[in-house]
């Protein structure tokens, strides 16, 4: 039977620790109605439409209310992944839960990868550092996101690589890159690193080809046909560049400095300071490693989508991976150098001293930017657990709801509804809509709250609809038969 070192079994503690907390609390956010249309309605729309036969479609809950490939939005296929397990239990709850399960596995081949260069201990420390890591954890709570899922498979893939595991690092990589359209980038830039570290030419060119030629096909030609429309629906965020991809490339090579001043500009700094800060800064000692990420960097800084620059949704997940691999870098590269410029009793002492730093620099970056209990998000993270007064409302329409019916929803409640044909978000598609379903002043609204009560009196008017069900802030309406 095989033996696991202390150290080994302090990662498994923490990893089943992860999964237990973060399991519970993504829970009871469903629950206590703290899930949205965006995006977590639309994940289960995808997986249930294609439980029914409809594969990777679902129902635009704005514009038109049609039934279209998730295609159009984003080329995120690894969602099918959770497919046999919602086929046993078709609800919003079994996709949340399992990426909490992934996202925890990439603990071990960190661990590993870690403890091959810093010995036990601090291989330990680097995997649990992973798991509290607030980049991750605000990224893991904000609803399911396919690209979550990149993390683990990219910390596989790059332990598979370094082990010569070609199989386990062609399942990895190709996996990884179906978890969203720019992935593919990643690992296109992470066989030019292994050609330049490592010299693994073949699989390196292997990967090289088939990311780059994955997200071009993805964004040149897979996205553009199921929009019916040309290039991809977040190329107006780059508008300032140009209104096209090789507009874009072209002001991005012929204006490096206005680009560079529109990367340092806004919240840019802010989010460094929150990813590179609870680790000293010393992802920035193994920087060639975190060009690996440049595709994704890029992509994230020059957006004029500001959720793009926070770390408290999901657009740093494929960065992630590669902070964490550039901290074992930079860590034992400091080390080397404190062997090299320092006798040995000055050594230990500096050795000793660099690691109270670190745990003291991440503990201090777990209290400012972590949604743990205790920290200074503790309001965010305990709310999660107060039972929402409006529970029992949710249930109700849900019994009475037709699985025929084409719902209306305010954002904060698509996921209670959204196993069905047509969702839409309220006030859209109205005309077609048999019920309606509001609550105001929830989280994640698309409109103000007095625009909402605007729309309600405008609806309670309307001799078409009734008012089944109200409760406070809670409203029922179903349309009244002609």
């Amino acid at each position: 039977m095989p033996t696991f070192s202390v150290q080994s079994r302090l990662v498994f503690a923490a990893i089943v620790a992860f999964i237990v907390f973060f399991g519970v609390t993504n829970w009871f956010r469903h629950v206590n109605l703290l899930t949205a249309q965006f995006d977590m309605g639309n994940m289960d729309q995808v997986l249930w439409h294609s439980l029914h036969g409809n594969w990777f479609r679902m129902a635009s809950p704005v514009y038109g209310g049609e039934v279209h490939l998730r295609t159009a939005v984003h080329a995120d296929f690894l969602l099918l992944g959770y497919l046999p397990f919602y086929a046993l239990w078709p609800d919003p709850r079994v996709p949340i839960v399992l990426q909490v399960v992934f996202v925890a596995s990439g603990a071990i081949p960190l661990y590993w990868l870690a403890r091959s260069r810093l010995g036990d201990w601090r291989g330990a420390g680097v995997a649990i550092a992973y798991l509290l890591y607030p980049t991750l954890q605000w990224a893991l709570i904000f609803d399911v996101h396919a690209v979550i899922l990149a993390m683990p498979l990219l910390l596989w893939a790059w332990w598979a690589m370094k082990q010569k595991r070609w199989w386990l690092y062609g399942v990895t990589a190709a996996l990884a890159i179906l978890g969203k359209e720019e992935v593919g980038l990643v690992v296109a830039a992470m066989g030019l690193y292994w050609v330049w570290r490592r010299g693994y030419r073949v699989a390196a060119l292997a990967s090289l080809v088939v990311g780059l030629g994955w997200s071009i096909l993805m964004v040149g030609w897979a996205i553009p046909q199921a929009r019916q429309a040309p290039g991809h629906f977040a190329l107006g965020y780059f508008s300032d560049f140009g209104d096209s991809y090789t507009a874009i490339l072209k002001h991005m090579i012929t204006q490096p400095l206005r680009v560079l001043g529109d990367v340092v500009d806004g919240g840019t700094f802010s989010l460094l300071r929150a990813l590179f800060s609870p680790l000293a800064l010393l992802p920035l000692l193994g920087w060639p490693v975190l060009l690996v990420a440049g595709p994704e960097f890029a992509i994230n800084l020059l957006s004029s989508n500001p959720n793009q620059q926070t770390i408290f949704f999901q657009y740093m997940a494929a960065i992630v991976p590669f902070i964490f691999i550039a901290t074992v870098d930079g860590w034992s590269t400091l080390r080397a150098w404190l062997a090299t410029h320092h006798g040995r009793w000055t050594q230990v002492q500096l050795r000793r001293a660099l690691d109270i730093g670190l745990i003291g620099c991440f503990l201090a970056g777990v209290w400012i930017w972590s949604p743990l209990p205790g920290t200074r998000h503790h309001g965010d993270a305990i709310r999660v657990f107060i039972p929402s007064p409006y529970r029992q409302d949710v249930a109700l329409v849900q019994r009475q709801l037709l699985p025929a019916d084409r719902v209306a929803t305010t954002n904060n409640l698509a996921p209670q509804f959204s196993r069905r044909e047509l969702i839409w978000s309220f006030p859209n598609n109205l005309e077609q809509a048999d019920a309606v379903v509001i609550l105001a002043g929830g989280p994640y609204d698309v409109i103000t709250t007095a625009q909402l009560l605007d729309e309600i009196k405008t609806l309670a008017a309307d001799p078409r609809w009734k008012v089944i069900h109200h409760h406070d802030a809670f409203w029922y309406f179903r349309r009244v038969a002609a």
